[in-house]
């Protein structure tokens, strides 16, 4: 699995692309919760992100947020975080994990394929929860780190991660 870096004013961390996929599924469905009209341009920059992360548009599997383009005022800013709160909310009510066939039936329903992952571990939700947590440090500015790694439990990693 490739990782991609995600970053806010400096501060960042590495995590993989496949797990950004994922949540990038939940982002997308807070905004859509929430309802995509009330946001402005930018952060509906956030969204096509998110979208083409969960439909596999990204070239070769590069994925990305690019919450510095996106998260510019303080309304941005709390704007942003209201649709991570949702995307928590939404998070929570799918039980204690995303299973194996719940992640490969997702994966069949992207609109590019030929980077398709065939998913052996599930997702707790709690990893999930906890990076849309990271997520809320790094627009808080409150994440202390600008270059760490993140890995999900129960997922192998060669380097030492934070285990969410």
């Amino acid at each position: 699995m490739r990782e991609t870096f995600l970053e806010y004013k400096g501060k960042g961390f590495w995590i993989r692309s496949k797990f950004v996929e994922i949540v990038s599924e939940h982002i997308c469905q807070a905004f859509e919760n929430l309802g995509l009209a009330k946001f402005n341009e930018k952060l509906l920059d956030i969204y096509s992100d998110c979208d083409s992360n969960r439909n596999g548009e990204k070239s070769y599997g590069v994925v990305n947020i690019l919450f510095d383009d996106s998260v510019i005022t303080e309304d941005d800013k709390k704007a942003f975080l209201d649709i991570c709160s949702r995307a928590k909310q939404l998070i929570a009510a799918k039980g204690q994990e995303l299973s194996v066939p719940t992640l490969n039936a997702w994966e069949l329903q992207k609109l590019v394929t030929y980077e398709s992952y065939t998913w052996s571990v599930p997702i707790k939700i709690e990893s999930l929860k906890k990076t849309i947590e990271l997520f809320e440090q790094l627009i808080n500015e409150t994440y202390p780190f600008s270059n760490h790694y993140i890995n999900y439990i129960g997922f192998p990693a060669a380097e030492p991660h934070d285990i969410l």
